[in-house]
């Protein structure tokens, strides 16, 4: 049968633990002096740590891509992070740095355990700490260029991406940009072979010579009726002259006061207006001058005659010249239409294959300027002071729980021993 413990019975157990603790009260200390002693001594032994800290952030980037839609690239920081340290860029670290020299002889894993890095989801960064024992006079600035190379090395990696995405681009839009060009080549020989059956040019040259005869015609014409008129003006003064039977001085006089006669003889005329002054002029007889006005007279009927011809006719080829360039400018317009429909399709192949091939380039810019900014850092400055509490505190810290410790040992086995011991034993 099990007994109770009654009240007493406690009391004097934890009166016997408090009494054996008070007792050993100076090994507790003891120890916990010899504890931080050497804690501190050994703390002191090793060299100080110090740590950079630098910060690389990945943002989300988007450019315009065709058709007025955004193409959205994530870095995934997990990838990112694992490409950092990966053994290629620790390598590379060990080598550019000379960490795998004197003071500090690393090899792969032991620097890998000196580089971490962090990723911190909530920023969308990674944070790259870099530590290293104290064994040159330049620890604090070494160590913050072991964090900034990887800085460097995001560059480069998000460098690779960028031309990785320029070259995505580039396959998504050649095929369009090689249909285009195969279009435009096809309708640039339709438009040659248009150009080619139209015979434009002879064609104006046919129509600039028709223009010519037809100009030519018309200048004719309008001479002919001015000669014609004037003709017509001449005759019946030289009808009325040959009328009547004036003297010679009479019909001298006539013929210097008449004005058509007069600026006849002042223009020189031909060769019966010649004599007929001449006849005036040396007095002769008047016979000899009415010989000559009929002579006169019978020119000017002549020259009357071919004139009317000559206006009477010439509307009829003018007709004919207007009639053939009226249907050689048909043909023109025709053979120009068809030229123009084969030029204007052309025009549109070219803005056509024009726009495609600057949409691809724009696609390229524009992940080109979007990656520019793909990730931004934050650079590490050389530490002040090394990381963790100094000897002192090691030693005070490292005390403190030794006294704990063997405290609580010291406890742990006096209440093994009350329990165990007699009733009588415990007052002893």
């Amino acid at each position: 049968m099990n007994e109770t413990s009654s009240p007493g019975v406690n009391q004097l157990a934890l009166h016997d633990l408090a009494r054996s603790l008070k007792g050993r009260r100076v090994w507790i200390v003891i120890i916990g002096v010899i504890a931080a002693l050497l804690t501190g001594l050994m703390k002191y032994s090793l060299p100080p740590t110090f740590e950079a800290t630098a910060k690389i952030l990945v943002k989300r980037t988007s450019s315009r891509g065709t058709g007025g839609l955004n193409d959205q690239t994530v870095i995934d920081t997990d990838s990112f992070a694992a490409a950092l340290e990966s053994a290629e860029v620790l390598e590379k670290a060990l080598q550019k740095l000379k960490l795998d020299r004197p003071p500090y002889n690393f090899d792969l894993p032991a620097f890998a355990g000196k580089v971490d890095m962090s990723i911190l989801r909530r920023e969308e960064s990674i944070q790259v700490q870099a530590r290293l024992p104290h064994q040159t006079e330049n620890t604090q600035e070494l160590v913050a260029e072991v964090a900034n190379f990887f800085l460097t090395e995001a560059d480069t990696i998000a460098e690779d991406l960028m031309r990785q995405d320029i070259d995505r681009s580039k396959k998504l839009l050649d095929g369009e940009v090689s249909e285009s060009q195969v279009r435009l080549e096809t309708i640039r020989e339709k438009y040659k072979e248009a150009k080619l059956k139209s015979q434009v040019v002879e064609k104006t040259e046919t129509l600039e010579s028709l223009g010519e005869g037809l100009t030519a015609l018309l200048k004719e014409y309008a001479i002919a009726r001015s000669e014609f008129e004037q003709a017509n003006g001449k005759l019946p003064v030289l009808e009325s002259l040959l009328a009547g039977e004036e003297s010679t001085t009479s019909l001298i006089r006539s013929i210097d006061e008449e004005p058509t006669l007069r600026n006849l003889r002042l223009e020189g005329g031909d060769s019966s207006a010649r004599k007929l002054f001449s006849a005036t002029v040396t007095l002769q007889a008047t016979s000899e001058v009415y010989v000559n006005l009929r002579e006169l007279r019978d020119e000017t009927k002549a020259e009357l005659e071919g004139y009317r011809k000559a206006v009477e006719n010439l509307p009829t080829a003018i007709d004919e010249y207007s009639k053939r360039m009226q249907e050689a400018e048909k043909v023109l317009n025709e053979s120009e239409a068809d030229v123009e429909y084969w030029t204007l399709v052309l025009e549109g192949a070219q803005e056509a294959f024009a726009e495609v091939y600057k949409q691809r380039d724009v696609a390229v810019m524009a992940i080109a300027t979007d990656r520019q900014d793909l990730i931004s850092w934050i650079r590490a400055k050389p530490p002040i002071h090394p990381i963790g509490p100094g000897p002192i505190s090691y030693g005070l810290i490292a005390g403190l729980v030794a006294m704990v410790v063997f405290t609580l040992l010291l406890v742990l086995f006096e209440m093994v021993r009350i329990s165990f011991a007699a009733p009588g034993d415990r007052t002893s």
